[in-house]
């Protein structure tokens, strides 16, 4: 009988012989803020509708990029004075460089006044606050209070090339009729990309094989569940795992979603099978989670449901690491060493250094790096630009985040 326990070859990679392939947090599913997302098929532009969730979560670049030209144009001026509406750059200056590079700023200064750049900390010795009409911001915003707010008396738009706006758009500012658009669906792009790669090769258990050769010293074969006829399951359906669901088409998987609150049409559309939390656990080779960091969805991945998993099953986590009881998991991987978990967020943020996710053999770690980051983030500056310049021309937004659409996003 096969079983998913390494089997130490001494024959060569050309003499393989063929292996068989493998074969209730109600609380939680009940407040998951799980709405659907409408797809703009255009470079993959989600409008921000009611329903953009784990997108808005992923924290900013760990480390700085090196900008890259871009060409598009972002069209005219109109309803301004000539000089155009008057431009800051607000956030933290170490990101501001890599989001909106000199050719963005460029068309920026064709079609507005730039007043400069400054970030939360030298605000005070900025003079030009009452004169700011516009402010484009990434990582570092900072909170738009009364008293903020009293400086920007010109204020009309912030477009924020990261990801929620909900740390800084308070009730006020949208009572003074600021308009907020967000990048962070931009920002969804690269997440869903490592996603759809990190489940093909849990498909083919890469890691533990990695991990076997090493240990071993030797060429180790395990059961592999390919990607033919098996099942991949993804926790929430937002804009990234709608994304992933999406690149995941090109496989010849079954892919089943656990999301509340999206309907069948938004199902049918993506192609996935949508089951409760209990059957998505239990069937799925791949289980990857993209649930929003809500007070009620802290630990929703409980033990119950990570020992479920199928014989080999690999956890995959590019969302929030709050969300998944990481206790439990700990307990359950070194009870249960045919698992894996690999775990692009941890809570903490890194875990601490005597953490057993350091410790244990089939964790592997990476430093939050599936969202945005080096060249990647120009992307979400490129979308601010263009979304400028259709606020200029009166156009619709295509991602304008209102307040009522808050209460869904994390």
């Amino acid at each position: 009988m096969k079983t998913n326990q390494p089997e130490i070859l001494t024959t060569t990679v050309g003499s393989y012989s063929p292996i068989d392939r493998l074969d209730a947090l109600p609380s939680a599913q009940a407040v998951l803020d799980a709405t659907s997302v409408v797809i703009n098929t255009q470079r993959n532009a989600d409008i921000l509708v009611p329903n953009s969730r784990e997108s808005d979560q992923r924290s900013g670049p760990q480390t700085l990029c090196t900008p890259r030209p871009t060409h598009s144009a972002i069209g005219t001026r109109s309803e301004y004075p000539q000089a155009g509406p008057q431009v800051l750059f607000l956030g933290m200056r170490e990101y501001l460089g890599c989001v909106f590079p000199p050719d963005l700023r460029a068309e920026v200064s064709g079609i507005a006044t730039i007043l400069g750049e400054t970030s939360s900390d030298e605000l005070a010795q900025f003079a030009r606050l009452d004169r700011t009409e516009i402010i484009f911001s990434t990582w570092g915003m900072p909170t738009l209070d009364a008293e903020l707010l009293n400086r920007l008396p010109s204020l009309r738009a912030v477009f924020y090339a990261a990801g929620s706006v909900k740390g800084f758009a308070t009730p006020e500012a949208f009572q003074r009729g600021i308009v907020f658009s967000s990048a962070a669906s931009a920002n969804a792009i690269p997440v869903a990309e490592f996603s759809a790669a990190t489940i093909l090769l849990a498909l083919k258990r890469v890691f533990p094989h990695m991990r076997a050769a090493r240990d071993h010293r030797t060429f180790c074969r395990m059961p592999v569940p390919g990607s033919y006829k098996t099942r991949v399951g993804l926790v929430s359906l937002g804009v990234i795992a709608q994304l992933t669901a999406r690149k995941l088409r090109s496989l010849e998987v079954e892919v089943l979603a656990y999301d509340p609150f999206a309907t069948s049409e938004t199902a049918a559309d993506l192609g996935v099978r949508l089951v409760d939390l209990t059957e998505l656990f239990a069937e799925c080779e791949v289980v990857s989670i993209h649930t929003p960091h809500l007070p009620e969805t802290e630990g929703m991945i409980g033990a119950d449901l990570i020992s479920s998993m199928k014989e080999g099953a690999t956890l995959l986590n590019t969302s929030r690491g709050v969300v998944i009881d990481e206790p439990a998991l700990c307990r359950i991987l070194k009870s249960r060493p045919d698992l894996t978990a690999i775990l692009d967020v941890t809570h903490p943020e890194p875990p601490l250094p005597d953490s057993p996710l350091f410790r244990l053999p089939n964790v592997f770690l990476t430093p939050h790096i599936a969202g945005s980051i080096d060249g990647e983030v120009e992307r979400m500056g490129r979308w601010m630009v263009d979304e400028f310049a259709r606020y200029l021309e009166g156009s619709p937004l295509q991602h304008r985040v209102t307040q009522e659409m808050l209460g869904t996003m994390a």
